[in-house]
């Protein structure tokens, strides 16, 4: 039987039960904290920041995260095989750990990832060897526009023709109808070792950039370019800055 963790997020007065697969956060670990309640979790920063700046500065209060679950917009997925999985290195190795059912990511990031996987395994896509440069699918790059609601797919690849075949292009089209995405991109990595993107890419669906609004503001993000995971919270923070600056006043 597959261990669980209940524990309770908090967001400012309401108080959610989430259950968490502790199998999968545990092999994780990437979210060192995830084990508390948020108000926990808010404590423990608050603590560390106090005595890494205590002796320049009194901290003021950490600022709770509208959203402390699903927020994440971005997902940077390696691919392993045998079993398939879509997720990231578990710290310290180069095993990959399935994201399928990550609490921090928005939900349609993770039922995205389980239709992805259902149809790599269908069309036997050949999965990238990091420890000998073998294979074809070397990673996966998602990304939520918040305004649309849609999700944009890149899918990093070799440039090896012979598996540029008539079954990828029937993937490409499944993805195309079943996932519906924003964009579908492909992006080319030849580079040994686990650096993610490349510098070539191919659209296959859609343009592969959607208009991102942030902190009043509106940006063209290409498909590869980053941007904060947690958009909301970024925001906040940069408000903050603008606020201490005194910019919101003009020019001095």
């Amino acid at each position: 039987m597959e261990q669980t963790i209940c524990f309770t997020a908090q967001s400012h007065n309401t108080e959610t039960s989430i259950l968490i697969m502790g199998k999968i956060c545990q092999r994780c670990t990437a979210c060192a904290l995830i084990e508390h309640t948020y108000a926990e979790q808010l404590q423990l920063k608050q603590q560390r920041i106090t005595e890494l700046f205590t002796d320049l500065l009194q901290p003021e209060t950490i600022i709770p995260a509208p959203q402390p679950l699903e927020y994440r917009l971005t997902a940077k997925l390696r691919v392993a095989a045998a079993p398939l999985r879509l997720g990231i290195y578990r710290p310290g190795s180069s095993e990959v750990v399935d994201l399928s059912e990550c609490p921090v990511h928005h939900p349609l990031i993770n039922s995205t990832i389980i239709i992805l996987k259902q149809l790599l395994e269908h069309y036997r896509v050949s999965i990238y060897n990091l420890a000998d440069g073998s294979g074809f699918l070397r990673g996966v790059l998602l990304r939520i526009d918040p305004r649309s609601a849609r999700i944009g797919v890149v899918l990093v690849t070799t440039t090896r023709k012979k598996y540029h075949s008539r079954t990828w292009q029937q993937l490409l089209g499944t993805i195309a109808n079943e996932i519906k995405p924003l964009y579908l991109v492909q992006n080319y990595n030849d580079e040994p070792g686990n650096r993610f993107l490349g510098v070539r890419e191919l659209v296959h669906a859609g343009r592969a950039y959607h208009v991102y609004p942030f902190a009043g503001e509106e940006y063209t993000l290409p498909a590869t370019a980053f941007s904060q995971v947690n958009g909301a919270q970024a925001a906040r923070a940069y408000q903050l800055v603008i606020d201490a600056v005194g910019l919101s006043a003009g020019p001095v």
